[in-house]
């Protein structure tokens, strides 16, 4: 039997989608409504007989070498309505958009499909013929990440706030929004809330191949006495950020990202952006964080497709102990294809996270084999059915079965 938190999460979905398709405002059907999709599933198992081991190492972000490393369930559910459809290109326009995520573990056929609620908004714009347009609401604000990690490396502020977008300006877009992000804890000033002021200027032509995207953020968070007398601090915070971006022809891209955060805005990301207690001389304030990425995507002929990755960051959170840190990375996935359909993609890839002032330093290499269906020659080409071997050497080795899909 389903549980009752799995059905009240499914009657709400169910409630969500007939909100979007039968508005009594606006009755949204047929190709005005979009379903959109992102999801993946499957099963592992160790050699020595147990359920699938991942491993997310400590002082790194998203997932690296992904491949054969996703143990539960996952998947993205996206309802787009387009309230006012444009007659004409770049005419007017009113857009809806409910994005569900729901990440089950995967252990058995009925189980809490943990859903959350990780996009909700409006957007519209060309009024009079213009190219701006406006959005307010909770939404993904990030740019591409590396997908043989699972990182959103550049410009990621996801959170609720509002903006505005596609500001002609030198040759490429600027884009402006207020975002907000609210935290547990509460004090005398009242519950912890991030205010952050983002700026993007996307597309600035160098050469015919060659574009620039620059990010800015500033940051700031009211600080005050909680319930049990710690102080916390009034916090500030600046993010910097540039992205080189280079077109390879007609077979890949190149991104080379340098981005640098201080204060509340080390992180460099919107999430988890609150006041943190006051320890002595070692404040929020004071820490910073430096990260350089490089991503390199190419379909290089009919038989081969490959990514390449590079992540150097380095940091200092504020704090005592292992305050202090880097982290190093490099990994590789090329695809071989046989044929239109059949492929078979390896993975392999090394981290290395270093902690100077306690000597700490937590090493790792995973190598995945995975013989794989997909319907087109292309790197990204989805869906794909998938086998895996794989290997996180010095700890556990197995195999299992995959789909991932998105749509």
């Amino acid at each position: 039997m389903i549980n009752c938190s799995a059905g009240r999460s499914i009657l709400w979905l169910l409630s969500v989608v007939f909100l979007l398709s039968a508005s009594p405002s606006f009755a949204v059907t047929g190709e005005d409504f979009e379903y959109k999709g992102y999801f993946r599933s499957g099963t592992g198992a160790n050699f020595s007989g147990g359920g699938q081991n991942c491993y997310n190492e400590v002082g790194t972000s998203g997932n690296q070498f992904r491949l054969g490393n996703e143990c539960s369930d996952y998947g993205e559910a996206y309802f787009i309505a387009h309230v006012l459809k444009p007659k004409k290109e770049k005419a007017m326009f009113f857009d809806t958009r409910v994005s569900l995520a729901y990440n089950p573990p995967g252990y058995t056929q009925y189980e809490n499909p943990n859903f959350s609620l990780i996009e909700v908004y409006i957007e519209g714009g060309h009024f009079d013929d213009s190219p701006l347009t406006y959005w307010v609401g909770k939404r993904f604000y990030r740019e591409p990440g590396l997908h043989m990690d699972d990182f959103f490396y550049f410009a990621d502020s996801s959170g609720n706030g509002g903006g505005v977008q596609n500001i002609p300006l030198i040759g490429g877009k600027l884009a402006v929004a207020l975002l907000t992000e609210s935290g547990s804890v509460v004090t005398t000033s009242g519950r912890s809330r991030t205010l952050m002021a983002d700026v993007r200027l996307f597309q600035v032509p160098i050469s015919p191949v060659d574009d620039l995207n620059f990010w800015a953020t500033v940051s700031v968070s009211k600080g005050g006495v909680d319930s049990t007398g710690i102080q916390y601090e009034n916090s500030t915070g600046t993010t910097f950020g540039v992205k080189y971006h280079r077109k390879l022809g007609t077979v890949g891209d190149n991104n080379l990202a340098l981005v640098w955060g201080r204060g509340l805005s080390q992180g460099l990301t919107l999430a988890g952006t609150n006041p943190a207690p006051i320890l002595g001389a070692n404040t929020q304030n004071s820490s910073w964080r430096l990260r350089a990425v490089n991503d390199l995507v190419v379909n290089l002929s009919e038989k081969w497709a490959f990514q390449v990755g590079a992540v150097f960051e380095r940091w200092n959170t504020g704090g005592n102990g292992n305050a202090s840190g880097t982290w190093l990375s490099l990994g590789a996935r090329p695809i071989y294809f046989f044929s239109e359909v059949f492929s078979v993609a390896v993975e392999v890839g090394g981290s290395s996270v270093t902690y100077p002032g306690s000597g700490q330093n937590n090493k790792f290499i995973r190598t995945t084999i995975a013989p794989q269906i997909t319907p087109k020659i292309d790197f990204f080409a989805r869906p794909a059915l998938r086998a895996y071997v794989t290997n996180t050497w010095g700890r556990s080795s197995g195999f299992g079965l995959q789909g991932e899909v998105w749509f």
